[in-house]
This record gives structure tokens, C-alpha cells and sequence, in this order.
């Protein structure tokens, strides 16, 4: 599936002035289906030049999981990091060609959009979804301003 993301402690303005910070690279790695392998490695992250460096694998299965449970052993481990202070996240957007900055700090809850098996995204979000009673939570990739359109109620972004 090809999806990275890479905690540190320390927001991106204050990466400029020290230039590295100790970072965890978590990827998940496959095909567009099927099974996935995720690894974890822990080095340093190098804000001038947008890339991790110094990685050893901290975590990595032995063999590949089915799709859905792979993803939500990479959204566990982005948890256990979050739990552990590294709260600044930077997941590469293909379609942007660059790193996008996201703080785990302001989110406040996590990716309901379902899969075609029936699993939930789960990625940490602040994006939140009125409808009816009950409000639904999407990250940036799974939130689709076309919905807007379609009910008239906008996405609201919870601070």
C-alpha cells in the first residue's frame, strides 16, 4: 500500500533551529491489496532535508499480514509512539510529492471511513462529520469535500 509516517517530539518550527530530531519512521509496504509487512524503525529525522536518517527496525513481523490487520497494527504502533511523546507526525502525501505535517495533539478521534472488507481506517483525526445524531470522524485522506456538496452540511475541524 506504500503509506509512511514519521513521529518526532518536536514540531517543524522548532526543527528549524536543531535541525534533527530523534524520530520513529513507521511504513506499511505491499501491493494496493493483499498483504501488507509493516516496520517500524527508529534514527533521526532531518527537517532541512525532509528524510530520515540513522533508522534501525525496532518492529517488524516476520511475515505479512492480511491487509486490514496490517493496518491496524501500523495505526497501533503510531499510538504507542504517540503515547510516548512523539506527537508530531508527518505522513508523504504522493499526491502532494511531500511530507504533510499533522499534530497528534489536537486529534481527537480516529478514521471511521470503511474499507471495502468492512475495517475501519483508524488514523488519529480531528475532522469531524455531522449527520443526523451522530457525528463521524475522517483523516484528510479519506475526507471527501464532495460530501459537502452532496448534504450541505460542512466537515468541522475540532481545535
Amino acid at each position: 500500500m506504500g503509506k509512511v509516517a514519521i513521529l518526532t517530539r518536536n514540531p517543524p518550527a522548532e526543527l528549524g533551529d536543531i535541525q534533527k530530531a530523534e524520530a520513529y519512521q513507521i511504513a506499511l509496504l505491499g501491493g494496493a491489496t493483499g498483504d501488507q509487512r509493516v516496520k517500524e524503525q527508529h534514527g533521526w529525522w532531518n527537517e532541512t532535508e525532509q528524510r530520515a536518517e540513522f533508522l534501525s527496525t525496532t518492529f517488524e513481523p516476520d511475515t505479512p499480514l492480511p491487509f486490514e490487520e496490517a493496518l491496524k497494527v501500523y495505526y497501533d504502533q503510531i499510538g504507542l509512539r504517540a503515547s510516548q511523546g512523539f506527537m508530531h507526525v508527518r505522513y508523504y502525501s504522493f499526491i502532494e510529492n511531500r511530507y504533510v505535517y499533522e499534530d497528534l495533539r489536537k486529534a481527537t478521534g480516529t478514521c471511521e471511513y470503511k474499507s471495502g472488507s468492512g475495517g475501519a481506517c483508524g488514523k488519529p483525526t480531528n475532522k469531524v462529520f455531522p449527520f443526523g445524531s451522530r457525528s463521524y470522524w475522517f483523516c484528510d485522506e479519506h475526507l471527501k469535500p464532495g460530501a459537502e456538496q452532496v448534504t450541505g452540511r460542512p466537515f468541522i475541524e475540532k481545535k
